[in-house]
């Protein structure tokens, strides 16, 4: 009896942890959501405009037409070094209306000139490219899909003769979204799924 009793306290107790680690996983995507609206990322009402941020780095406007941006870029309402957080206390980025179709883009591209150098383009998803982007593939998706991936500027571009140059595109739908800094996205994610492992581990040690 003795025995039979010390296994039902080790079932209950693994239930209970099973319990605390499903509770807190619900916390954790309830968390997640409401950040995730906090942050802009939310719905846009059907014919609704709505404003993104229009900015590239000043290495793009500094060499705009000799380095042949002009041929794949649409001009942005400013070139600013402001760009890479126009939320930023003191900057100074102007906004333009997008419609409805059309979500905020950010662009980080993997500069040639030096290590680690990058520079960043944001607007609206039809005002980025003089082609637009390709329609095919996950670059047609952020048109109104929101998240971010990796790839090489030829794959998302629609035509001319991009350069091969590696870039990181996000696409959110919401009021100046795309005035968030990218690592802010990574951050939450790296936080939550350390938590996520912590749980995990806990509830296989403990039972």
């Amino acid at each position: 009896m003795p025995r039979e009793e010390s296994l039902c306290l080790g079932d209950d107790e693994a239930a209970m942890h099973i319990s605390l680690f499903i509770g807190s996983l619900i916390f954790l995507l309830i968390l997640c959501d409401q950040e995730r609206v906090d942050a802009g990322y939310v719905h846009i009402a059907h014919g609704a405009k709505h404003k993104c941020f229009s900015c590239m780095s000043r290495y793009y406007g500094a060499t705009w037409h000799f380095a042949g941006y002009s041929k794949i870029y649409l001009e942005p309402l400013t070139f600013t070094d402001d760009c890479g957080e126009p939320l930023a206390r003191g900057a100074d980025v102007p906004v333009q209306h997008c419609d409805e179709t059309s979500n905020c883009i950010t662009m980080v591209e993997d500069l040639k000139i030096g290590v680690g150098a990058k520079a960043f383009i944001r607007g609206c998803y039809n005002s980025i490219f003089v082609f637009g982007f390709n329609r095919t593939g996950i670059a047609g998706k952020m048109a109104s899909k929101q998240g971010c991936f990796n790839a090489n500027l030829s794959q998302v571009i629609n035509g001319g003769r991009p350069f091969d140059s590696q870039i990181k595109i996000c696409s959110c739908a919401g009021e100046l979204c795309n005035g968030e800094p990218l690592n802010s996205v990574s951050s939450q994610i790296s936080i939550i799924s350390s938590m996520l492992l912590f749980f995990i581990f806990s509830v296989f040690l403990f039972t």
